[in-house]
């Protein structure tokens, strides 16, 4: 007979999600602390005082009502005595009202802090990630959620954290009134608060479960969203008059997630109203209790004043404890998500590492490279072995998915090979403190970045030390050609590009191309790399880029990848890859001659540079 897991109760479920809504908690509390110490300081500060002020505000209401109902009885020896109680009412008010924009200003600053550190954190976080992170769907929703929620559910959970203090302090005083008078009233009200608080954490927790399963749906909008609103979309859009269908899955998606919403949300006022509902009978209960007290004589008007508004304020902090308990809980889940982000495991680091001695004689070697992205069934590269000399000039060619950009990421420590090895000098690259490591390597992608900068920033993030050496810049604008654009620049290097800050010079795909060659070549680097930087230029430009590369990295070992095979004479050696396999390799006389797959690739691509014969009728 087939054994069936047995369901876990669901007391199991629910205390090992309040282990976690405490542990999260208590990390969260440890951030804040270390984040904004003062502000936190400030904040609880004035909540305790502001807890005081309506419990004497009561004290004082109750006497300023007693001493005015003497006067009206003509038992009073005077009217110093009301109006003294009637200052002191009007201090108290006063002062509550001078704390709350104080209150703020410091929720403000405390705000800002948190907003600030958990941007921060979140962001150096991605730039620690192993590249391979970024081709999964996972890190994307988990990302999508902890940069969404970073800041305003850390301040939730600060705000409601004192709105709590603040409201406990303030029970414990509106109690001791009650249960100076009869031990029910402060029993009844403090009853009262169970399946309220209840109700607003399975809200809490169901908005949670709905917001997570939502993500999605989010980042298809937001992608969505993006795709027409985005300059480089907007042609295309236009052209296949794509918009209405667009929008269409925007409608889908968005009103799908709507409709899920506000059915959690009518089943949440519906249980809200019946708590509450029960609450407010209850208090109507204990007023009847006040009136019937006061008909025996058993209470001065002043009395029965101080007793209804403690009852009805401790009904409304009650209320305030549960409803904030919910966004604590909710809260608590919702940050659950930024520190799984910031959880992630970082790239691999190692307590010590081997000196980087440079190439030495041995170059480049790869021995049994294999590679497939985590929780995936399929191999992109298999078994490659290969050996590149030092300042050897290689090109990489092959059909698109053949695994070209793959082995460049691997040969530049970017990937972790599943299998094998790469070594530089003779040294595993895994060894080797990869700070270090890129200070010798350079490379221009064929997603390269467009950065929303000067050009001068453009080519001098290349090497920061070098972006205000202005002969090293020159000479790096020079070898990648973005010295032309410079020159139809108004303002030269230091002119803005693009146009996503208003004032940019826009440039074309080809300028922008130079420049981004012109960044890699501002690095002094050991290894040139070009990962197919050239694909909007036309072939004869495409040429002269290659060219001019080979010439200019003299001395360095370079790789290039090229659709385009032509360009690929120049190189020492050819690399050929097909289906993640390297299956030739040599050079272009050999290859061609050896009439395989690069010959194949060759002399079709020749044929659309052929000129075709024109009959004259």
């Amino acid at each position: 007979m087939e054994d069936h897991p047995t369901p876990r109760p669901q007391f199991l479920d629910w205390l090992h999600q309040s282990r976690t809504v405490l542990h999260m908690l208590g990390r969260l509390t440890g951030t804040m602390w270390r984040t904004a110490p003062l502000y936190i300081s400030l904040a609880v500060a004035i909540n305790v005082a502001t807890a005081a002020l309506p419990v004497l505000d009561i004290y004082a209401t109750k006497n300023l009502v007693d001493e005015v109902t003497r006067l009206i009885g003509h038992t009073s020896q005077g009217i110093a005595a009301a109006l003294a109680w009637l200052g002191g009412v009007l201090a108290l008010q006063l002062l509550s009202l001078g704390l709350q924009p104080v209150y703020q200003l410091v929720l403000t600053h405390l705000k800002l802090k948190i907003n600030y550190h958990f941007d921060r954190e979140i962001a150096m976080k991605s730039s620690k990630l192993p590249l391979v992170y970024f081709d999964s769907p996972d890190y994307y929703d988990k990302y999508e959620r902890a940069q969404s929620l970073s800041g305003d559910k850390g301040i939730g959970f600060v705000e409601a954290a004192l709105h709590i203090a603040q409201s406990a302090l303030s029970i414990t005083g509106f109690l001791f009134v009650l249960y100076q008078f009869h031990w029910l009233l402060g029993t009844g009200l403090l009853l009262v608060m169970v399946p309220s608080l209840w109700i607003h954490l399975r809200i809490g927790k169901l908005r949670f479960n709905q917001m997570f399963q939502q993500t999605a749906a989010v980042r298809k909008i937001n992608y969505l969203i993006g795709l027409m609103t985005r300059r480089e979309s907007a042609k295309e859009l236009r052209i296949f008059n794509l918009s209405s269908y667009l929008f269409d899955k925007v409608q889908t998606y968005y009103w799908q997630n709507a409709r899920e919403q506000i059915a959690l949300q009518k089943r949440a006022a519906w249980s809200v109203f019946r708590v509450d509902g029960m609450s407010r009978l209850l208090q109507g209960v204990g007023i009847v209790f006040l009136i019937w007290a006061s008909s025996l004589g058993r209470l001065t008007i002043g009395a029965y004043v101080a007793l209804v508004q403690a009852m009805s304020s401790t009904q409304g902090y009650l209320f305030i404890i549960t409803n904030r308990l919910s966004t604590i809980y909710e809260s608590a889940l919702y940050v659950g998500n930024i520190y799984e982000y910031l959880d992630f495991q970082e790239e691999e680091k190692r307590e010590e590492y081997q000196e980087y001695q440079g190439l030495t004689d041995r170059g480049i070697e790869v021995s049994g490279l294999s590679f497939k992205y985590p929780n995936s069934q399929g191999w992109i590269l298999h078994n490659i072995s290969l050996h590149i000399r030092p300042g050897e000039k290689v090109a990489i060619v092959g059909d698109n998915g053949a695994g070209k950009s793959t082995l460049i990421k691997c040969l530049l420590g970017l990937y972790t090979p599943a299998e094998g090895m790469v070594r530089y000098g003779g040294v595993d690259i895994r060894e080797i403190d990869p700070d270090k490591f890129r200070e010798h390597i350079s490379a221009t992608f064929q997603d390269y970045v467009c950065y929303q900068f000067t050009l001068r920033e453009n080519i001098g993030l290349g090497s920061l030390e070098g972006m205000h050496d202005e002969s090293r810049l020159m000479n790096a604008a020079h070898k990648g050609q973005a010295d032309q654009i410079a020159e139809m620049l108004p303002g030269g290097y230091d002119a803005e590009l693009g146009h996503a800050f208003g004032e940019g010079q826009e440039l074309s795909q080809g300028q922008w191309q130079k420049i981004a060659l012109s960044r890699a070549f501002l690095r002094d680097a050991e290894v040139v790399v070009l990962d197919e930087p050239t694909a909007a230029l036309d072939p004869m430009a495409e040429a002269a880029v290659f060219e001019r590369f080979v010439s200019l990295s003299e001395g360095k070992t370079a790789i290039f990848i090229s659709h385009r095979l032509g360009s690929c004479r120049m190189a020492d050696r050819i690399l050929v890859l097909k289906d993640g396999r390297l299956v030739e390799q040599g050079h272009h006389l050999e290859l061609i001659n050896a009439n395989g797959t690069y010959a194949h690739m060759f002399r079709t691509q020749a044929q659309w540079y052929m000129e075709d014969k024109v009959e004259v009728g």
